[in-house]
């Protein structure tokens, strides 16, 4: 979508005149700009991806279903929000700008949403890194900043050698490894890692934050799982907890099923009109009680009705014409799913 385009193209959504093939090309357009800043951009994606199976595409539907969610006057209000807040007003801002604005939209939707994700999918890793900006601002050793590669950290107090190449992880993680032990605190941790980085000249010493994440978690066996305390000096220490990682197994199982579903609520019945966005979300709801009911080895309903009904006021006629078949199919994609995530641990 060319930058001469895109002004007219919102203007001619917020005025409820824009064709459907329009509104189709804006969609694909901003999915693709999505995917190429979770690509480019978000080296956190990487052990998402490792995680739960989502992919760059997967989380662009996500965030196109927030970005082009209509309200109850069937108005595109994050559109139309993104709009009202530009410096200049729209008509004094040139395409150009707009272009830039709308990549900078895409972006924070895609951040946040990749923050939750990251959040449900690696309880853990989500607390170290609470735990890890926290730190930082309490001790002298590093400072936060955001490059092209995110969030990062930089020691202080010395040259950053950003003109090098990046510190290969895998040899940071070796040598931070040899001189950790599971009894150090979250200060402690980052103290090591500045002397890793501030002794050779080799690399950068500025390092992802996400990536320092995934440090931290390597000192501990993954198979058994861990758990964040806080010591009287409110510093953080990790602990070993045995027997937690098949239900974290079963944890990225179900996000990743739930994913797929929503995937499925998104392109097949909201993107195309059949249900509204109160309905795409009982659909999702409902279908995540179905998932719930299977994973605690519960017998559930005999019919999906009460799920979606729980959620949806509907009489008889109104589930059987629109909801029956729906629920179903969305059944049959969770089971699927299922079967073959239990398949690929197997």
């Amino acid at each position: 979508m060319l930058f001469s385009s895109l002004k007219q193209t919102l203007q001619l959504l917020c005025g409820h005149s824009l064709p459907e093939k329009e509104l189709s090309r804006l969609v694909h357009t901003s999915r693709l700009i999505i995917q190429k800043y979770l690509l480019h951009f978000r080296s956190s994606l990487s052990a998402l991806s490792e995680n739960i199976g989502l992919s760059a595409s997967d989380i662009a539907y996500d965030c196109l279903g927030e970005i082009f969610a209509r309200d109850k006057d069937n108005t595109f209000h994050r559109i139309e929000e993104f709009i009202s807040h530009l410096e200049k007003g729209f008509d004094d801002t040139s395409e150009t700008e707009i272009f830039f604005a709308y990549e900078g939209l895409l972006s924070a939707v895609a951040d946040a949403h990749l923050a939750r994700l990251y959040a449900q999918a690696d309880p853990t890793g989500a607390k170290i890194l609470r735990n890890i900006r926290d730190t930082v601002k309490k001790t002298f050793f590093f400072s936060l900043h955001k490059d092209f590669r995110g969030s990062v950290l930089i020691p202080n107090n010395i040259e950053s050698l950003d003109h090098l190449p990046e510190f290969p992880l895998e040899q940071l993680s070796a040598r931070f490894i040899l001189k950790t032990n599971r009894d150090n605190t979250t200060g402690q941790l980052l103290e090591i890692l500045f002397r890793i980085l501030t002794e050779q000249q080799t690399f950068r010493r500025s390092v992802p934050l996400n990536d320092i994440v995934q440090l931290f978690k390597k000192i501990y066996p993954a198979q058994s799982g861990a758990e964040i305390s806080e010591n009287e000096d409110g510093e953080f220490s990790l602990h070993v907890v045995d027997g937690a990682f098949t239900q974290f197994e079963l944890d990225q199982m179900r996000l990743h099923v739930e994913e797929t579903v929503k995937e499925k609520i998104f392109l097949t019945y909201y993107t195309k009109g059949k249900v509204d966005k109160k309905q795409a979300e009982s659909l999702f709801y409902a279908m995540q009680d179905v998932i719930t009911d299977w994973m605690y080895s519960q017998d559930g309903q005999e019919t999906l009705r009460p799920y979606i009904q729980k959620y949806l006021r509907l009489d008889d006629a109104a589930y059987e014409n629109n909801f029956r078949l729906k629920m179903e199919y969305l059944r049959k994609i969770a089971r699927e799913e299922f079967a073959k995530r239990l398949t690929k641990e197997i």
